[in-house]
C-alpha cells in the first residue's frame, strides 16, 4: 500500500511539474484520433442501419414468398 501511495505521489508531482498552470493540454494527434474514432463509430452505426434495413426487406420477401406458397397450396 505504501508503494502505491509513493508511486501515486510521484505521478502527481510529475503531473504538476509538467502542467503548472492546470490547463489540459491536447496534442494534435489526440484530436485527430478522437475525430477518427467518432467518424468510424458513425460509419459503423450507418452500416448497421443499412444491414437492418436490408434484413427487413429480405424478411418481407420471405414472408411474401411463404404466404404466396401457402395460398397456392390452399387453392390446389
Amino acid at each position: 500500500m505504501l508503494k502505491l501511495s509513493k508511486y501515486h505521489n510521484q505521478v502527481k508531482e510529475n503531473h504538476e511539474r509538467l502542467q503548472p498552470d492546470n490547463k489540459i493540454y491536447v496534442s494534435q494527434n489526440q484530436v485527430k484520433y478522437t475525430f477518427y474514432v467518432f467518424i468510424r463509430a458513425g460509419v459503423v452505426i450507418f452500416e448497421a442501419i443499412n444491414l437492418i434495413k436490408r434484413g427487413v426487406v429480405i424478411a418481407e420477401r420471405i414472408a411474401i414468398k411463404t404466404t404466396a406458397e401457402k395460398m397456392l397450396l390452399f387453392i390446389t
